[in-house]
């Protein structure tokens, strides 16, 4: 009797899947020409089995997972630091973003299109709370009247107090004329208080 010849059981197919992380600097969602690749990025992908294989892009942006047979696949891109996911699904799908996470189906073609952009968010500067200045003067009111005439003249050396809202104190001295000025306060409560000159 002639052996039966048993034809070895093919492997089944397998595909590959990938594409780009870039860095969307016009935040439109689209693969522009002078846009590049961001390199470094971790991006996941969950095998229809349950188990997961990660790739990082390279210096171009571009990563790419092979030997995939036919099944569902989901592929999940981490935020590079510093950025921000752009706008998805918005054009062309070999050039626009497909988001973070993004369910991709392998049947028998490889697939090249999963792309994913982010994008520097503009860091507004924190704003200065504006300051200001609190001073006058010192007088010696010669006529007990309680207003500067203007024959009064002012007092020098006179220790001027100042309290912060915080707690906190600071110290200037009138002048030749008994001037004091406190500068660079911001808004709040402070309290003022005048040591009484000698006599």
């Amino acid at each position: 009797f002639d052996k039966a010849t048993v034809e070895p059981t093919p492997d089944p197919a397998t595909c590959s899947i990938g594409e780009k992380v870039w860095e969307d600097s016009s935040k439109d969602g689209v693969q522009n020409a002078n846009e590049k690749g961001i390199s470094g990025v971790t991006v996941t992908v969950t095998k229809p089995d349950g188990s997961t294989e990660t790739a990082v892009t390279d210096d171009n942006g571009i990563y790419h997972f092979t030997e995939l047979p036919n099944g569902e696949y989901t592929v999940t891109f981490d935020t590079p630091k510093g950025y921000e996911p752009t706008k998805v699904n918005v054009g062309d799908k070999a050039l626009d973003s497909d988001g973070q996470t993004v369910k991709v189906v392998v049947d028998n073609a490889d697939d090249y299109t999963i792309d994913s952009g982010f994008y520097k968010p503009t860091v507004e500067p924190t704003p200065v709370p504006g300051t200001y200045n609190l001073g006058d003067y010192v007088w010696e009111d010669s006529n007990k009247d309680g207003i500067q005439n203007s024959n009064e003249k002012g007092i020098a050396g006179v220790t001027v107090t100042l309290t912060k809202p915080d707690g906190t104190t600071e110290s200037v001295v009138t002048d030749a004329e008994g001037k004091y000025n406190f500068t660079g306060l911001e808004n709040g409560e402070y309290t003022v208080k005048f040591t009484a000159p000698e006599g």
